[in-house]
């Protein structure tokens, strides 16, 4: 017997038969009756799961397209709701002015939908196109011209920390110091307390994709993937390729730092220590590391900032009862002169302050004037731990900064940095870059490398003065 497998449907075929073979003939007859029969079958068979899955198919088509219509709207309806509002929020006008491709489009929808982030490719792809067919794209050129009209209105740039609701990069910070919790090296357990609920399915997401690829998330459009965001860090060591690697190199190091602070002088100062920390921000250190009893606290910021964070740590129930909130505005006031006037402060203790994330916000002046204040804090032990951006990094940035909100003011090279705190009668005792806090910080991809990927421009700085114990 032979098969035909060029047709459509099986056909099956019976050599002739010599004289002497003519007595097989009805033996095979009978078995290619058969055979025919059981193909016929199969074929019948075929055609009805075909049909099946062709129904079900349609079926998803039409509820996938239920579920389009659903989420373009749920993207559409705040957007158009932004534009016709009188204070745009400057994250999403930053947000748009970084360009309009299909994939940028995509960043937007899953940036302030995060809803999106756990839908299929297919169904992204035909809700962008239905986002384009409603006029989304024509929306945010709208958008994107008015806010260019608007930043060119606008001599200085302003900071808007300062107003209600505090600072948009504190918070994206948080989010940041949530994902790296989240993908299993971050360590702070809290900051999930501080990021809005609906980033949590994006973060969700991250993490996901993290453990499938190993690539760490940095929602940064600088680079795609993990190839050209190292030669980007080759190519220009000072600039921040990835934030989640930036924010959890800082993170630690800070930690480190304040743990080091406790083993030196906790427990030996007859008043206490201090431990204050310039522009907290959303930081949870006072929350998740447990401290001695003689520890002093006190986190300074803006007003706004500060009572977003109240309401966020009572939200969440966080005990914050030890730490003396204190409101500030850096430009324009002394923080030490307001620091003295609290009662808990205790100019006779050793004092670490932490200066995470503020300087390069901070005019020059201002700057020199809060390294000043530390000099002047020369009767104890005294040290300022502080991250800071080289000026090549502030140029780089500018621009971004300055849609956001949050303007880059102040950056130092490496040297001039030393020279500059050594002019202080402070001592550098600490001075890393983000490659160097890999090996610390970041876990290790299958490979051997870090999972981080990290310039070679020194960011981060510990100085003591002259009080302080060798």
């Amino acid at each position: 017997l032979s098969v035909d497998t060029h047709n459509s449907r099986p056909n099956i075929n019976i050599h002739i038969m010599s004289e002497a073979e003519k007595g097989l003939i009805g033996p095979i007859a009978c078995l290619k009756e058969k055979l025919m029969a059981r193909r016929w079958k199969l074929e019948d068979k075929r055609k009805e799961v075909e049909a099946k899955n062709e129904e079900k198919e349609s079926e998803k088509v039409q509820v996938d397209a239920k579920v389009v219509t659903k989420l373009s709207d749920a993207v559409m309806t705040p957007w158009v709701e932004f534009e016709a509002s009188k204070e745009k929020d400057p994250q999403r006008v930053a947000f748009i002015n970084n360009g309009q491709s299909p994939e940028h489009l995509m960043k937007l929808i899953l940036m302030f939908d995060p809803n999106m982030s756990g839908k299929s490719p297919e169904v992204k792809t035909a809700v962008s196109a239905q986002l384009v067919k409603d006029g989304f794209l024509d929306l945010l050129e709208r958008l994107v011209k008015s806010s260019l009209d608007k930043a060119k209105a606008v001599e200085k740039p302003q900071n808007i920390s300062k107003k209600k609701g505090g600072s948009g990069t504190a918070r994206g910070v948080a989010l940041l110091r949530y994902v790296a919790n989240r993908c299993g090296f971050g360590p702070d357990n809290l900051a999930e307390k501080m990021t809005d609920s609906r980033m949590k399915s994006m973060v969700d997401d991250a993490r996901s994709k993290f453990l499938k690829t190993g690539d760490l998330p940095s929602f940064s459009s600088d680079a795609n993937d993990r190839k050209e965001k190292l030669e980007l860090a080759k190519k220009m060591p000072f600039k921040i390729v990835c934030p989640t690697t930036f924010l959890q190199c800082r993170t630690c190091f800070l930690d480190d730092t304040l743990q080091a602070f406790l083993d030196r002088y906790s427990g030996k100062a007859k008043e206490g220590v201090n431990v204050v920390i310039l522009g907290a921000g959303f930081d949870t250190r006072f929350y998740r590391i447990s401290l001695p009893k003689d520890v002093h606290m006190f986190e300074l910021d803006t007003k706004a900032t500060q009572q977003e964070k109240l309401k966020r740590l009572d939200a969440a129930g966080i005990d914050r009862k030890r730490v003396q909130f204190v409101p500030v505005d850096f430009e324009k006031q002394s923080w030490l002169n307001v620091l003295k006037n609290n009662e808990y402060f205790k100019l006779s203790g050793p004092t670490l302050i932490i200066w995470e994330g503020v300087t390069y916000y901070l005019p020059e002046k201002v700057v020199e004037e809060a390294l000043d204040m530390v000099k002047s804090l020369s009767t104890a032990p005294t040290a300022v731990a502080f991250d800071y951006i080289t000026k090549e990094g502030v140029e780089e940035s500018k621009l971004t900064m300055e849609r956001i909100g949050e303007p880059w003011l102040f950056g130092l090279e490496n040297d001039d940095m030393v020279k500059l705190l050594a002019s202080k009668n402070l001592t550098v005792v600490e001075h890393l870059s983000q490659a160097e806090c890999l090996q610390w910080y970041l876990p290790l991809r299958p490979d051997g490398t870090s999972v981080g990927i990290g310039g070679t421009s020194k960011s981060f700085v510990i100085a003591v003065n002259k009080t302080w114990k060798a």
